[in-house]
């Protein structure tokens, strides 16, 4: 079994509330680290509740694919543990922990997955009677190809 990738340095932190109880449960993730046995990338994470805590790594190619994965791991880790979260007030706690979709680079394929999940979503929201989250995501700016 591998060693366990130490968190030393917080880049980010979250708190989620147990619904009902009011339990605060603390996230934390680290600075990504190159592992010593191959040419990968760790970002470890730490959750913390009730003096408990659940650490882990998310592996990546490179330090950027390791972010990137960390929150799909958090999102793991939170829904094995089973609770009824609340994130900014809302209990859609987990639209802010999104789940990657894998497009193989293929631009035309992207497109066609973003039209099924939109597609989804809205047949999703018709049949909940519009009842969504209090608190979505907010939109972020499209950022444009720029060539320099």
């Amino acid at each position: 079994m591998k060693d366990a990738v130490v968190l030393r340095r917080v880049i980010a932190q979250r708190e989620l509330v147990v619904r009902g109880s009011g339990e605060t449960v603390a996230i934390s993730v680290g600075e990504p680290t190159p592992r010593d046995e191959d040419s990968d990338w760790a970002c470890p994470y730490r959750i913390t509740i009730a003096g408990k805590e659940i650490v882990g790594s998310a592996i990546g190619v490179d330090s950027l694919q390791s972010l990137q994965l960390v929150t799909e791991c958090l999102r793991g880790e939170l829904e094995r543990l089973g609770l009824q979260l609340d994130f900014l007030g809302s209990s859609n706690w987990q639209s802010f922990f999104p789940v990657s979709i894998r497009d193989y680079g293929e631009p035309s394929l992207r497109k066609k997955i973003e039209a099924l999940v939109i597609e989804e979503q809205s047949r999703w929201l018709h049949a909940a009677g519009g009842r969504g989250s209090s608190a979505r995501p907010r939109q972020t700016e499209k950022i444009e190809n720029s060539h320099f």
